[in-house]
């Protein structure tokens, strides 16, 4: 692996170095197809999401280009310039939780106000629906993952592809760092309401309304970021 790189492990990284190397030593070249996600996953001994959501990053920045029938190729890109783009993606791996944050909460804010304008009958089911599964695994380890599902539905009503590629892209580390701050292990009862707020402002198309419940919604996580920033200078 790239010895040039310092920034910290993780699965996902471990994929774009992967393709990283592939490129610079010109096995992977403009127009070649990249390698099964279960065949790399496997090489990798990392998990298929980890290698979905590489491949999702380098799509989001048009380092790969998806065809019908065809899958997911190297962009006709100069060589250097795709190792530069790449180079450039992997540092986005190292940005601090608080960045991350602080990022996803601008994206859900305006996701919530795109979906008061936007959505339609079917995404205000598939809301509540999906806060009905939330909900129902409340007590369970799936809850922060039913929890985000809640928020991808959101940003898929918001029409907008780059406000939910760009959620796509960072989720990925805002979980990691859940789980390594510890955040979320047990979780409050208004966590519940305030997805009801939220579906509610949607639904009576009150932007005002989903802008505020959204950023109440996610003051805790913003707080805790925070907070874990300020210690970190000491």
């Amino acid at each position: 692996m790239l010895s040039t790189f310092s920034h910290k492990e993780n699965s996902t990284l471990k994929v774009l170095k992967y393709i990283y190397d592939r490129i610079n030593e010109e096995k992977l070249k403009p127009g070649s197809k990249l390698p099964a996600e279960r065949k790399l996953a496997e090489e990798l001994k990392v998990g298929r999401t980890h290698v979905r959501s590489a491949y999702a990053e380098l799509e989001f920045y048009g380092i790969v280009k998806t065809y019908p029938q065809s899958g997911s190729m190297i962009a006709s890109i100069h060589h250097n310039a795709l190792k530069g783009l790449i180079s450039d993606i992997m540092s986005l791996e190292n940005y601090d939780f608080l960045s991350l944050v602080e990022t996803r909460l601008i994206l859900e804010m305006e996701a919530a106000r795109l979906a008061c304008e936007r959505a339609n009958e079917k995404d205000i089911e598939a809301l509540k629906h999906a806060h009905q599964d939330y909900i129902n695994n409340f007590n369970t380890p799936h809850r922060v993952e039913k929890d985000m599902i809640f928020h991808r539905v959101i940003a898929q009503a918001s029409r907008n592809e780059v406000i939910k590629s760009m959620l796509l892209v960072i989720t990925p580390d805002i979980l990691s760092h859940y789980v390594k701050k510890d955040f979320c292990s047990t979780p409050l009862p208004t966590d519940k309401h305030e997805h009801q707020i939220i579906i509610d402002a949607i639904e009576s198309r009150s932007s005002t309304k989903a802008i505020a419940a959204m950023r109440l919604h996610l003051d805790r996580l913003y707080t805790f970021a925070k907070n874990k920033k300020e210690d970190s200078k000491f």
